[in-house]
């Protein structure tokens, strides 16, 4: 037997818990969904392959669902369309896969009714991101004990495995299995205090973020996505307007034009 777990509005369910009667029998997910942005030349063979992106794909549990008697059977029907039909968007996971989530709305769906009081169903959510990302961050301990990972996911449990720094050279391990770019939209927060003017460096993929006015060290700058910040207060015109990413694997950086740095890189892995 499996398990499916549900993280709606921060809190986590089981499925398995939350109703008794269900028992989850598979769970499955689509491989990726590529689009290819080709060209054709008249005349000429094959096509010219442009910017590839990826698609929603589908999460797909099959359950059984066994009542007490007629009347429960209708009431947990009614009490997981309920749970599983939400207006928000939410994160699901297995326990086949426990560090790995997938940001996710349902599909529509229907019991197969097998006799009074037993159903199958087969629960699908669109995997609407297009990729699985880590259950925890950068900034969770990068622990077994933290039970927000697991074997597979390229971690490097060492001290070199750092997040926060407070140095103007350092390097950072990204243990996605791409790129992580916030003009795909990929989650990646950088706050920093320090004292100066600011310029971010990844040596490692050449991109540079630099703010044009003096910092002092109560400022706090934070890039969010594409979005910098300083104090809370929306600073892109006094900025290079450089969105930093991250390569797969190490990453060096380089902070110049400040001191005093204090700097934290949270995000959390993705996965195709």
């Amino acid at each position: 037997m499996s398990d499916l777990f549900l993280e709606i509005a921060g809190e986590n369910y089981s499925l398995s818990k939350q109703f008794p009667g269900i028992y989850v029998q598979e769970v499955g997910r689509q491989g990726p969904q590529m689009n290819v942005n080709s060209s054709e030349i008249s005349g000429v063979d094959g096509v010219i392959p442009g910017k590839v992106s990826f698609s929603p794909f589908v999460f797909s549990v099959q359950c059984n669902l066994q009542a007490l008697d007629i009347p429960d059977y209708h009431l947990a029907v009614k009490e997981i369309y309920e749970f599983i039909f939400q207006r928000e968007k939410y994160y699901i996971w297995s326990d086949m896969m426990p560090g790995i989530r997938y940001a996710v709305y349902p599909k529509p769906f229907d019991f197969n009714r097998e006799t009074d009081r037993i159903a199958l169903l087969t629960l699908e959510f669109i995997v609407y991101k297009g990729y699985a990302e880590s259950r925890g961050t950068t900034l969770d301990p990068l622990t077994f004990e933290a039970n927000k990972w697991q074997i597979g996911m390229n971690i490097r449990n060492s001290e070199n495995s750092a997040y926060i720094f407070n140095s103007n050279k350092f390097r950072l391990y990204n243990a996605s299995s791409e790129n992580i770019n916030p003009l795909m939209h990929h989650e990646l927060d950088i706050a920093l205090t320090a004292v100066g003017n600011l310029i971010i460096n990844n040596l490692t993929t050449g991109d540079s973020f630099q703010y044009n006015k003096s910092l002092k060290k109560t400022d706090v700058l934070l890039l969010t996505g594409v979005y910098p910040y300083v104090n809370d207060v929306r600073c892109g015109k006094n900025t290079n307007h450089g969105v930093i990413t991250l390569a797969k694997g190490w990453n060096e950086f380089e902070i110049k034009g400040v001191t005093n740095i204090n700097v934290a890189f949270n995000f959390s892995f993705i996965y195709r």
